[in-house]
């Protein structure tokens, strides 16, 4: 019997040697970095630079924090021009955006009502009850972007490929809604969240199956045409679609100018003569950056991560672009005499896929981030949070980690801390070109990273 179980392990044994991998034919990249004795721990192709999908955000939440205070909160300032003269102000209302994302944003609880609704008490607070102008949002914080030529075209126009400008508002997106029948009916636009008159929807949807949508709303910057392709499910009411604003200033206009309406505090322009007079009436505060920061990798969100790597440009006094602040990033790491040449910026949110970062230079980046612990929480508890709540369920190490996800076509990595007090590591995986389904390579990293933690 002894030696019928033997044959059996043995054959086990040899069978698992040709037992396919979901690492199989993919690049696999790995480095663990004792934070405290700044020693690897562990590396496998440490310098080979990987396409980082989202773990990028992790370079530029990590540097933006070094650049600017963690408490610190943006100003977006009101003003007005012109004379009031029983309660109307002849002339404008001023926005001066600072490219805060949050104004409006869902992600703080808040809401274009919520914004109006402040912006018209600091006017009543001022005694103007009635506009008689024009409102008038500056974008002029940040100028025109041009690196978002590097982006796929099919991304640009959905809500994920939105562009952060000098004004920012209900988080640069618009909500389409429709109703669908049985397969092969059409899918019918039944509203628009807010409203975009100024866009051109040419609806390629078709009708099919149940469950999630494989759909895209396309469109370049510029271009008021917007192409609806791909499948919708069946059978359904007020479905949603979410795409990307081309000019969140306008529909702030617009908008607001439909709630003074609403609100008996718009007059129709008529010809007046301004008058010169200038004042503030008030400002909307941003939450704190750490706040925005920890949104951000939570939520992995493009648009605040190219907001925050515009203002590390802004903050070293530079212009707010996307050249600036990676130029930016670089001077805080070579300041900080940590090498990064392994990585190789196009964005700051990683959605470009021509973005290159080695294992090695993202675990020297968290090494040095490692006694920032507005970064450190501002990365998901593995269990618990956001992308990797379900992942490597059943091990005894999760609790001690928290990891940043990136994830693309044939990309999975991850990024962050193992840290159970004693031993505090740096820890990425970095995996491009697999074949196979998302969630084995998943599993596969999992495993991957207790190994090389407990042994």
């Amino acid at each position: 019997m002894k030696y019928i179980l033997s044959l059996i392990l043995i054959w086990v044994a040899w069978c698992a040697q040709f037992a396919q991998s979901a690492f199989d034919g993919a690049l696999v990249g790995y480095s663990i970095i004792d934070v405290k004795n700044n020693c690897v721990v562990a590396e496998s192709n440490g310098d080979i630079g990987f396409t980082p999908a989202s773990t990028l955000k992790i370079v530029t939440t990590a540097s933006v924090l070094e650049a600017i205070p963690f408490q610190k909160r943006f100003e977006t300032i009101v003003e007005y021009e012109g004379t009031i003269s029983n309660g109307t102000l002849y002339g404008n209302i001023i926005v001066r955006g600072c490219g805060d994302p949050t104004i409006g944003s869902e992600n703080f609880n808040s809401s274009a009502n919520k914004v109006f609704s402040k912006i018209f008490e600091m006017m009543q607070n001022y005694g103007i009850t009635k506009l008689c102008g024009d409102i008038i949002c500056d974008n002029s914080i940040f100028p025109y972007n041009g690196a978002r030529g590097t982006w796929l075209v099919e991304d640009m126009g959905n809500y994920f490929a939105a562009e952060s400008y000098g004004f920012n508002f209900i988080d640069n997106y618009y909500t389409l809604f429709f109703n669908t029948g049985a397969e092969g009916s059409e899918a019918v636009i039944a509203d628009c969240k807010p409203s975009m008159p100024e866009l051109n929807f040419i609806n390629k949807l078709s009708v099919k199956g149940e469950g999630k949508d494989s759909a895209y709303i396309t469109g370049l910057d510029f271009d008021k045409t917007r192409l609806l392709n791909g499948r919708i499910p069946c059978n359904k009411s007020m479905y949603k679609l979410k795409g990307s604003i081309p000019s969140p200033a306008d529909v702030f206009k617009r908008e607001f100018q439909y709630f003074l309406i609403n609100n008996g505090a718009w007059v129709e322009n008529k010809k007046v003569v301004y008058g010169s007079k200038r004042g503030r009436l008030g400002a909307i505060y941003s939450p704190t950056l750490a706040d925005i920061v920890k949104v951000t990798n939570y939520k992995s969100n493009n648009m605040y991560a190219e907001t925050l790597l515009k203002w590390c440009g802004l903050m070293r006094g530079g212009k707010a672009t996307t050249e600036n602040g990676i130029n930016s990033i670089f001077q805080i790491w070579n300041d900080k005499g940590i090498d990064i040449k392994g990585v190789n910026m196009f964005d700051g949110s990683g959605l470009s896929p021509k973005n290159r970062v080695t294992p090695n230079a993202l675990a020297r980046i968290l090494c040095g981030a490692s006694f920032n612990e507005a970064f450190k929480n501002s990365l998901p508890k593995v269990g618990v949070d956001g992308t990797v709540k379900n992942f490597m369920k059943g091990s005894e190490i999760a609790k001690y980690l928290r990891l940043k996800t990136g994830s693309m076509q044939g990309v999975q990595c991850y990024a962050g801390y193992f840290d159970n007090g004693t031993k505090c590591y740096a820890v990425v995986v970095m995996v491009n070109n697999f074949k196979g389904k998302r969630k084995d390579i998943q599993n596969e990293i999992g495993l991957l990273i207790e190994n090389l933690i407990t042994k």
